[in-house]
């Protein structure tokens, strides 16, 4: 987009190619740089445990269950209830559609509810 934006003229290839990749470079680095890329962070098995200790009965026994969920599941859940994002926010992070992350949501609602309620796992993800 670089190249089209400011209509470049190159000497030859070896310099096409060397600012190619220098622009390249740069624009990674102002990606680390950003607020969005500061404020992220990696889902990971533990992030919705890390404050469990000071975490009521009830809300252990929640996050136990979580656990039994499938990761995407998970993951939509923690984005939408602990991190407060929108079903649309959602879907943008994730790479999936509005629609898509609703339905998820609502089922992984529907298995969390069936685990809270006491259904039999046999040790296996949901």
């Amino acid at each position: 987009m670089k190249v089209i934006e400011h209509h470049m003229t190159f000497e030859s290839y070896e310099h096409e190619k060397a600012w190619l990749i220098r622009v390249t470079i740069n624009l990674c680095k102002s990606y680390f740089k950003t607020a969005w890329f500061r404020k992220t962070t990696e889902l990971t098995e533990d992030v919705a445990t890390e404050d469990y200790i000071s975490l009521t009965v009830e809300q252990q026994d929640l996050l136990q269950q979580l656990n039994y969920l499938k990761v995407e599941d998970r993951n939509i859940i923690y984005l939408y209830y602990y991190e407060e994002y929108s079903i649309y926010e959602i879907g943008e992070i994730l790479g999936m559609n509005k629609n898509t992350v609703s339905t998820r949501l609502r089922r992984a609602k529907s298995k969390l509810k069936g685990l809270m309620e006491g259904d039999e796992l046999n040790g296996t993800e949901v």
